[in-house]
């Protein structure tokens, strides 16, 4: 029997600081990491990605939004063209970082200070999340093209704790402190899913953790109604 995995989720604006104190003492975690090993399977969770996008929104930013049904503010806004000025930084980022230049260009179109701040720590920022994630720099760039401009607007390394942060409260890590204790090609796995599901829903990326444990406990709820638990 399939579940209803419907469920409504939670907007917000990141919480500030590192994550890993917090995530040590969110009440899901434990029973998370054994519930998704035990229950959950690629396909639910696909599954459960795609129909939750059905479901109202609740959006907890200062954003002024926050009806049944909105979307944040981010997500609904057309993203300024790169300035003419601007192609040749995006060609030298596109060159660095081994991408197109279309690709280059769109996602400097959501981060456009970063490019003219400085072109290098901006191709520096991307090569340094894909590498601790094991994916192309493409699939950032990707990414902050369709709508997560977060992604780069933190340093790499509080980025990745964050990542690792809801990796856990979605019960997506394997068993271990975060993936450290399975060293870095257990920690790199542990990235590699959670941007594998912001991918699927980029808006992940700009929950706090409230929302995110909030999701994390309704895929546990739906994985326990689907079980007959």
């Amino acid at each position: 029997m399939t579940a209803n995995l419907a469920v409504p989720h939670v907007h917000g604006a990141w919480a500030h600081g590192r994550p890993c104190g917090m995530l040590q003492q969110a009440p899901c975690y434990k029973a998370s990491v054994a519930l998704w090993h035990t229950r959950h399977t690629r396909h639910t969770w696909n599954q459960w990605q795609q129909n939750r996008h059905h479901a109202p929104h609740v959006c907890l930013a200062t954003t002024g939004e926050g009806r049944e049904g909105s979307k944040p503010r981010s997500a609904s806004r057309s993203a300024e063209p790169v300035p003419t000025g601007d192609m040749p930084a995006v060609q030298a980022l596109a060159n660095t970082l081994q991408i197109t230049a279309s690709e280059a260009a769109n996602m400097c179109k959501k981060v456009p200070k970063l490019l003219r701040r400085s072109p290098s720590a901006l191709a520096a920022k991307v090569n340094t999340i894909s590498a601790a994630a094991g994916v192309p720099a493409a699939r950032i760039a990707s990414l902050v093209a369709r709508g997560s401009p977060s992604v780069l607007l933190h340093s790499p390394s509080v980025l990745l704790d964050r990542l690792e942060a809801m990796a856990g409260l979605l019960g997506l890590e394997p068993e271990g402190d975060l993936g450290r204790v399975g060293g870095p090609e257990a920690r790199k796995s542990v990235l590699g899913q959670a941007l594998a599901a912001a991918e699927a829903d980029p808006t992940l990326l700009q929950m706090d953790f409230d929302g995110l444990r909030g999701v994390g406990k309704a895929v546990m709820r739906e994985l326990r109604d689907a079980g007959g638990e």
